[in-house]
């Protein structure tokens, strides 16, 4: 075998985000000069998926159970879901079947538009966030007036004034 004539290969292996990327290079150095006789590039990516989240019943009142859902379109996946209401974080799921869940009463009252939910990812799949939802949590009412309590004897009438604020629905029952 002549001394000046060598052969390789070589191979390099990173991680970019959820990608394996490896190199693969071989070739033969002649006397000092390099010859490559291949070159390659693999990518050993994961499944990508898409999560999507619903939240019922929407809209809910203060302090009323609300289930948030998230579906990953692919029916094997494994793993946990968070839930976020901005960057707070809700709670989490465990997904069966593709789909996760998540019971909660704590969504304080007004315009919540920036809930999303999070599939961490588990080998083959990737992770990913949904997009954001809008849900909307009404506040009891506030009821004033003069007098709160008035007792009316039988066969008499009498009159309230009553002022509502608040974005809960609001009623008069006569008793």
């Amino acid at each position: 075998m002549n001394s000046g004539v060598h052969y390789f290969i070589s191979f390099l292996s990173i991680r970019i985000k959820s990608e394996q990327l490896t190199f693969i290079r071989a070739g033969q150095i002649f006397f000092g000069f390099l010859f490559l006789l291949a070159f390659g590039l693999k990518v050993e990516g994961q499944t990508p998926t898409t999560t999507t989240l619903s939240s019922s019943p929407n809209p809910s009142c203060l302090n009323e159970a609300v289930t948030l859902t998230a579906t990953v379109d692919q029916i094997a996946v494994t793993g946990t879901v968070n839930f976020y209401d901005g960057i707070t974080l809700l709670g989490s799921g465990t997904l069966s079947l593709g789909v996760a869940s998540l019971s909660i009463s704590t969504l304080t009252a007004g315009v919540h538009n920036n809930i999303t939910a999070t599939y961490l990812g588990v080998a083959p799949y990737n992770g990913g966030t949904s997009l954001a939802i809008t849900h909307t949590v009404n506040s009891p009412p506030a009821i004033s007036g003069q007098p709160i309590a008035q007792t009316v004897g039988i066969g008499c009438t009498a009159s309230f004034s009553v002022t509502s604020s608040g974005t809960a629905p609001f009623a008069l029952t006569k008793i």
